[in-house]
This record gives structure tokens, C-alpha cells and sequence, in this order.
């Protein structure tokens, strides 16, 4: 289990939509090689990356918007529905310790 606490994460952590980015850019950096089977295809649990997408912003000043992309294929045991929250039936990916730059 990669052990976690709420003070791990860095003051600047606020919002959803940044703890999104904070936890899948820590699960790619700390297992780049973890893969599964999606579709019968081998795939990596973690992958994300920033993309630049032409398209229209909401801010009239920037031209284009930086998306962050993300999926993972997280393991959740085979009894998940028992535990009443999909992220209470998640295994662990391994026992790696959360890196310096990464924490509070």
C-alpha cells in the first residue's frame, strides 16, 4: 500500500481538480512500469501527460487551452460493491513511499 495522509499533500492542493492531477501525476511517477490488461491490450495502470488543445477558451486572452490528460486501471477487489465506495475496494499498486517534491 502506498501510504497516504491528508497532510502529505502540498498547501497548494485546493481543489478536486487539483488533487486529480496531484494523485495521478504521483501513481505515474511512482509506478511508470505497473501494467494491466485493458481489451486484451497491456496497458500502463497510470498515464498522464500534458496535451495542448486548439480549441476555444473560456478565457478571451488565451488562445488555446492546456489540458491535462490522465487515465488509470486501478485494480478494486472483487468485492468492491460490499465495501459502499468504489475507492474503499482499491488495492494497492505496491508500497512505495510518496516522494519529497510531492508532499506538504
Amino acid at each position: 500500500m502506498t501510504a497516504f495522509s491528508p497532510s502529505d499533500l502540498p498547501p497548494s492542493v485546493t481543489t478536486v481538480e487539483q488533487l486529480a492531477v496531484w494523485s495521478m501525476t504521483l501513481l505515474n511517477h511512482l509506478y511508470p512500469e505497473t501494467l494491466a490488461i485493458d481489451e486484451g491490450r497491456t496497458q500502463d495502470l497510470a498515464v498522464v501527460g500534458a496535451v495542448v488543445q486548439n480549441a476555444p477558451s473560456p478565457n478571451s486572452s488565451t488562445p488555446y487551452l492546456y489540458l491535462y490528460s490522465c487515465r488509470a486501471l486501478l485494480p478494486l477487489a472483487s468485492n468492491w460493491r460490499l465495501y459502499g465506495n468504489e475507492w474503499q475496494g482499491a488495492i494497492a499498486l505496491g508500497n512505495a513511499a510518496l516522494p519529497a517534491h510531492f508532499t506538504g
